[in-house]
């Protein structure tokens, strides 16, 4: 992830967006961790997913999701839910990424995306560079992602990509 990000900041990495369904990126994050959410029997449920055509590059916009969705099933405790939500307005269309876990510190929840930081609650193998990866993935897409925690319970990370300049 390091090694990516640093090539994405030097412009090696070609970025190419396409106009392409955002659900086939969600399709192939949702693949890439299920093992891991079944092997804790996490259940990952799918809200609103509906063919919704943006430009982004499905491939990044897939390597996001599955960071995000690793989190909430390294977080998230055994016989939980993780929900992942699509929705469009008129001027944007995002993502929601819902867990059951731990949370983001409300102090820490615009620091989780500066590369290399670490929260308070962060395990032991984790180097603070997927969320910041994201961050900046979707800052070439025209996008940005925030964390939220959820009154029930559990963290929220809600990411929009933009029709217009941002």
């Amino acid at each position: 992830s390091l090694f990516k990000m640093v090539k994405l900041e030097q412009g090696v990495i070609s970025f190419r967006e396409e106009n392409a369904d955002i659900c086939a990126a969600i399709r192939m994050a949702v693949s890439a961790v299920y093992e891991k959410a079944e092997k804790k029997e996490i259940a990952i449920e799918a809200e609103g997913l509906r063919e919704t055509m943006l430009w982004h590059n499905p491939e990044w916009t897939a390597e996001i999701l599955v960071n995000l969705l690793e989190n909430a099933v390294k977080y998230s405790p055994p016989h939980s839910k993780i929900k992942i939500g699509l929705q469009r307005y008129e001027t944007y269309s995002r993502i929601l990424v819902t867990d059951q876990g731990i949370g983001v510190r409300r102090d820490e929840q615009s620091l989780v995306f500066q590369r290399f930081y670490r929260g308070k609650n962060a395990g032991e193998n984790n180097f603070g560079i997927g969320l910041s990866l994201s961050r900046q993935v979707l800052a070439q897409q025209n996008g940005t992602v925030q964390a939220e925690n959820v009154l029930t319970g559990g963290a929220r990370f809600i990411l929009r990509w933009y029709k217009g300049t941002i």
